[in-house]
């Protein structure tokens, strides 16, 4: 009886063994095909670029640099700026202590329409909300 106890107690562990190891294996390939899906993603995303034409880009680099004029003038720590045909909209944000006065707006337009002679019309706000939705 002793042995047949040994022999169904090893049979057991045997069937465990295996069972274990088989359970095992799919979840390992479940997890390659989850990190290979990830790591298409990845790389689908990496491939996404923003699609934007030449007319478009340049108005971004000529938004950018109006921005880049302004920040440089005296007072004024951050500008954002966006064309939209012959027009330009201007949003500051002022150094503490500064204001947005009639000299600076008069300042920051004459700068715009020297440096970019596709500007007709320059609107400026020091608003934070304006600010912000042009930023957006």
């Amino acid at each position: 009886m002793n042995k047949k106890t040994n022999i169904i107690k090893s049979i057991l562990f045997l069937l465990l063994i295996i069972s274990l190891l088989t359970a095992c294996q799919p979840s390992e390939y479940k997890m390659d095909d989850m990190n290979k899906e990830e790591s298409l993603e990845d790389t689908q995303e990496e491939e996404i670029t923003l699609g934007v034409s030449a007319k478009d880009k340049d108005l971004l680099i000529r938004s950018e640099n109006i921005s880049d004029l302004v920040v440089n003038l005296y007072g004024i720590d951050n500008a954002t700026a966006i064309i939209l045909n012959d027009r330009v909209a201007v949003g500051l944000e002022m150094a503490d202590g500064y204001q947005l006065t009639e000299d600076l707006k008069e300042t920051i337009n004459s700068t715009i329409l020297e440096n970019d002679s596709g500007i007709s019309q320059v609107l400026i706000s020091d608003n934070k909300r304006y600010l912000i939705r042009l930023k957006e």
